[in-house]
């Protein structure tokens, strides 16, 4: 039987992105533009989050609900957002992709959640991707993709580091 701290623990995320969904509106300028996009990736964790929580419970795995770990999400070096668990206890590593708009729309994952990606099927674990659709509306949903060699994916991003030489003009 869950504690009452986790029962707190996942109302707590339910009527946050709750009360999340109701404030989300899209901005204008860019730096309100990255904040508001970062609030739709919390909304979509918190909404993974609950789900996972709640796919134990309605199994009877009230053992394995109360570890699912959201907190991976902070270390951005663990290249996925949500550690869960299937019914019969096999861990499930999750990255969560949310969009206000559809599934279908193009998402962005980094190099570092891919190389993830690719190291843990390489070592026979479950690797997902939660793609949170219609983020901030009422019809809130997910599409869960586990093959991810099924994607396409295209290079859009370089990072580019500027040594002293090149700032003093050599």
């Amino acid at each position: 039987m869950l504690d009452e701290t986790e029962k707190d623990r996942i109302h707590l995320y339910v009527s946050s992105y709750e009360q999340m969904r109701d404030t989300v509106k899209a901005p204008c300028d860019f730096e309100e533009w990255n904040k508001y996009l970062k609030k739709i990736g919390e909304m979509g964790e918190k909404y993974v989050f609950t789900s996972e929580v709640q796919k134990l419970l309605d199994a009877g795995r009230e053992d394995l609900a109360e570890q699912v770990d959201a907190s991976v999400s902070e270390d951005h070096t663990n290249g996925y957002d949500i550690l869960s668990y299937t019914i019969d206890g096999k861990k499930l590593f999750i990255e969560v992709k949310s969009t206000p708009g559809t599934k279908e729309e193009p998402f962005y994952i980094s190099k570092n959640e891919l190389d993830r990606a690719k190291e843990l099927k390489r070592k026979g674990e479950l690797y997902a991707i939660y793609r949170v659709y219609n983020v901030g509306k009422s019809e809130i949903n997910m599409h869960i993709f586990i093959d991810i060699d099924k994607f396409d994916f295209e290079e859009i991003a370089y990072k580019v580091s500027i040594s002293d030489d090149k700032l003093n003009g050599a």
